[in-house]
């Protein structure tokens, strides 16, 4: 038997976590009634993982690292999804052809088997390491100045040698939210979501920094993150850009597989959107006008993931199941999930994992066809106890 990940101790109150405090060290330590939910589900999960995997799950997990937390949850959440679905996993399964072993094979009630990689859009290059180190840095460089009631969302569209000034960056802020009506803010999110928060951009130094701003009667728990970009001038990242980097990474690197193969990618960029995944995959949307001819014809374009400048492409990978603000915090109530289907895919999948949305492109149309959510397919309280106020 696994032992579980989180076991009983008197616990301190519930405070909020420290600056150099591991996430699984803030969650083992307080005992705030949303991180004692969150230990329960976590000790779920993780009693289900299979043992060969387990040791090394738990040791991702302790990590001080907030990526490698990140990135063992989401693969954690992934299985535990999975399992509510019926499904039996092997994790590291041996391939044909190569040394490399995906995550998962994965076989449903059914019979049918299909192989699973589980990534996160962000952290895997070496210039993303640092991401977590200088996004921690930049809130406690603000924390103590910034008079807004609002959760700020940073990312780094460009850095600098040159040192960034706190009180720069503190005036900027403050400046920034003059003009900001946090109910009319959240009334916009709650009608279109995160997206609709607003965004300024601080210019100083060479240090180019997006702010979102989100106000405090919003789930406080977002997840913030920074994208760094360090060519030559300035070089614009898009939350699509990232899926797209993400998955051609994992694209093609098990060689020719004999099983549909499935790759579950989640973004905790609070901007992140299936319409976001829609152009990673399937390219930027082009819209083209004849003369004298109203009605618009819609295309894909030729720089996705699947649509290339040579047509279609990564054909070995049947589909993406795309998961958003997955994570310790986001899971009650913002966490969302959606499989995308490879129309050219050389080994469509068909399975279980379209009980959620799914969404497929055919011609010149998205077409999705609706799903349950993954909180009900998790089982996750919706009114469980909350991270606000915290």
């Amino acid at each position: 038997m696994v032992d579980s990940l989180f076991g009983p101790k008197e616990r301190a109150g519930p405070r909020t976590k420290d600056s150099g405090e591991s996430i699984f060290e803030y969650l083992d330590a307080s005992s705030h009634p949303a991180a004692a939910a969150a230990r329960e589900i976590m000790n779920q999960w993780f009693a289900t993982f299979p043992s060969s995997g387990a040791e090394g799950m738990r040791h991702r997990l302790r990590s001080d690292e907030p990526a490698d937390f990140h990135a063992a949850y989401h693969e954690l959440a992934i299985h535990a999804l999975l399992a509510a679905l019926g499904c039996t996993v092997q994790v590291h399964p041996a391939v044909a052809g190569t040394l490399k072993q995906p995550d998962f094979v994965v076989t449903e009630m059914a019979g049918s088997e299909f192989y699973l990689e589980a990534i996160c859009s962000s952290g895997q290059s070496k210039q993303e390491l640092g991401r977590e180190r200088l996004e921690q840095g930049l809130l406690e460089l603000i924390d103590e100045g910034f008079l807004g009631p609002y959760l700020l969302s940073v990312v780094v569209r460009a850095k600098s040698s040159a040192a960034l000034s706190a009180k720069k960056v503190v005036t900027f802020l403050n400046n920034a939210i003059l003009g900001l009506d946090p109910v009319e803010i959240s009334n916009k999110i709650r009608n279109a979501g995160l997206q609709a928060a607003p965004a300024r951009t601080y210019r100083s130094d060479g240090w180019v920094l997006e702010f979102g701003f989100v106000p405090f009667d919003q789930p406080r728990n977002s997840t913030i993150l920074s994208h760094i970009s360090t060519a030559s001038g300035l070089q614009e990242v898009t939350v699509a850009q990232d899926l797209r980097t993400a998955l051609r990474k994992k694209g093609s690197r098990y060689g020719e597989l004999l099983r549909p193969y499935v790759i579950a990618v989640n973004s905790n960029d609070i901007f992140a959107t299936e319409e976001s995944m829609s152009e990673a995959l399937f390219g930027e949307l082009v819209v083209s006008r004849g003369q004298g001819l109203p009605p618009a014809t819609v295309s894909s374009g030729n720089n996705g993931f699947w649509n290339g400048p040579n047509g279609p492409q990564f054909t070995r990978v049947s589909a993406v199941l795309f998961t958003r603000l997955l994570t310790v915090g986001n899971l009650q109530r913002l966490a969302a999930a959606s499989l995308f289907l490879n129309r050219w895919s050389a080994m469509p999948y068909r399975g279980v994992l379209e009980s959620l949305q799914t969404v497929s492109f055919h011609d010149t149309d998205f077409v999705a066809k609706p799903g349950k959510t993954l909180q009900e397919i998790l089982r996750i309280d919706p009114n469980g106890p909350s991270w606000e106020g915290s």
